[in-house]
């Protein structure tokens, strides 16, 4: 078997828990930018964690959310990665799916029928956690520790 380099945040993970939350490795590496014509570093900075400027986003959810950019239209992202000692993460008994590099929020639609639209795009495409909130919608590619798949609001 080949060494797989994923992102330094799911490389403390036990490759047990890994399999056993069906995260594929292959998924885990880090991401090129150059693979997702959409998105950069320097195009979408919320990709970057706001208190220290890492972005250790894994390729296989980048590549999703370029899919679901491709599908729907022009994408605007709220929020990517999270170091662990962002205000969000710190309290978390466990890294968080942005803090795995597997998540972003992104602004929501303002119609229900575009939400349902997005929602339903992102099941498609293999997002795993999807949360709503009023002015967000979370995109989750998978989480280390939580069980997937799962939906929530935020309010």
């Amino acid at each position: 078997m080949t060494d797989i380099t994923i992102v330094p945040p799911l490389a403390k993970v036990p490759a047990a828990r890994l399999r056993s939350a069906k995260l594929a490795l292959a998924d885990l590496r880090p991401w090129d930018p150059a693979t997702t014509p959409n998105f950069s570093l320097d195009g979408d900075p919320a990709l970057r964690c706001p208190c220290c400027g890492a972005c250790h986003l894994t390729q296989g959810h980048m590549m999703r959310l370029q899919m679901f950019r491709n599908a729907r239209g022009p994408v605007v992202v709220t929020s990517g990665y999270r170091c662990p000692d962002h205000p969000e993460e710190r309290g978390k008994p466990h890294p968080g799916a942005h803090a795995q590099g597997l998540a972003t929020d992104i602004r929501r639609a303002d119609t229900g029928q575009g939400l349902f639209r997005d929602i339903t795009l992102a099941e498609r495409l293999g997002f795993t956690g999807l949360g709503i909130g009023r002015t967000f919608l979370h995109l989750d590619s998978g989480h280390a520790y939580a069980p997937r798949a799962a939906a929530w609001t935020y309010y």
